[in-house]
């Protein structure tokens, strides 16, 4: 299977938080943070739109809180308040590995655990309304079963390389 077999889902971009970590995270509070899901990775930003947002003003936002989009047209986030191509956004971070055996622990309706199985550690993700997380739940899942089918498919080409040698 090559990977443009491959039927990549959807892509969604959304404003969420995501806790600090480490040894100092009791001293900091979560920054709202640009969050996409696409070809079956995560990345996440902070955006220079969102600096000094509040909880309750970006909830207010609603639907203009989050894109969908896709890997064929990113020009669907064109006019999209926090676009995370801007180049303005800092503190870049991605799960390492992809969506590979992603794994959904619900704390509740806005909050939830993500691990995978090439992450050396899990991303806590506090979304501003229950519907962008569902989304999300909803687009891991997709993602993740593309990402097996993406794995088992350099798995098995590699092995063929071994049996030809």
């Amino acid at each position: 299977m090559a990977d443009a077999d491959i039927v990549w889902p959807g892509c969604l971009s959304f404003v969420g938080y995501v806790p600090p970590t480490g040894l100092f995270s009791m001293f900091s509070s979560a920054k709202p943070r640009v969050i996409s899901v696409s070809g079956g990775q995560l990345q996440h930003s902070l955006h220079p739109a969102l600096s000094g947002a509040s909880r309750e003003a970006l909830a207010a936002k609603g639907d203009a809180a989050w894109r969908e989009w896709s890997l064929k047209d990113v020009a669907q986030l064109d006019g999209y308040a926090y676009d995370p191509r801007d180049a303005r956004c800092s503190d870049h971070a991605a799960v390492n590995g992809g969506l590979l055996d992603a794994q959904l622990e619900l704390h509740s309706n806005t909050e939830l655990t993500l691990t995978t199985k090439l992450s050396q550690k899990p991303l806590r993700i506090e979304f501003i309304d229950a519907a962008t997380c569902e989304k999300f739940k909803a687009l891991v899942e997709d993602n993740k079963a593309c990402c097996a089918q993406k794995f088992n498919a350099q798995v098995g080409d590699e092995a063929k390389k071994a049996q030809a040698k």
